[in-house]
């Protein structure tokens, strides 16, 4: 899969050592991977797949699964307010800057970008990826 980061640069996207992984995840992520595999049994579902998002940046997409031009991310608490024995300020604005530059990312290359919010239920979160 090819794509452009934010500097107008192409890229190749290797897929193949990013299916499920089960190294230490949190709760989230793990509810995450098993409800895409209910909703969505026939597609690939790849998980923490690195982007370069500019030259000196990569983030990590928590789960994409190309069929559907779909990234899914949990988003813990500390996406939306800062946890002060977890992170600083300047951690927190980082943490929200990174956030916001994987949302222009991908819509640059055209993907659905789809955030399940810790406070939501799992009916919502149906919701969201059945709509995306």
């Amino acid at each position: 899969m090819k794509y452009i980061d934010l500097d107008n640069i192409e890229h190749k996207l290797n897929l193949g050592k990013h299916l499920e992984q089960n190294t230490n995840k949190s709760s989230l992520h793990i509810r995450t991977r098993n409800l895409l595999k209910k909703l969505f049994p026939l597609f690939d579902i790849f998980e923490e797949c690195p982007i370069k998002v500019t030259k000196k940046q990569t983030l990590y997409l928590d789960f994409l699964i190309p069929e559907l031009n779909m990234i899914v991310e949990p988003c813990g608490k500390q996406h939306y307010e800062r946890i002060s024995f977890f992170q600083t300020k300047i951690q927190f604005i980082q943490g929200q800057k990174r956030d916001r530059n994987k949302q222009v990312w991908a819509c640059k290359n055209r993907l659905t970008l789809v955030e399940l919010r810790f406070d939501e239920t799992e009916e919502q979160w149906k919701e969201k990826l059945l709509k995306a």
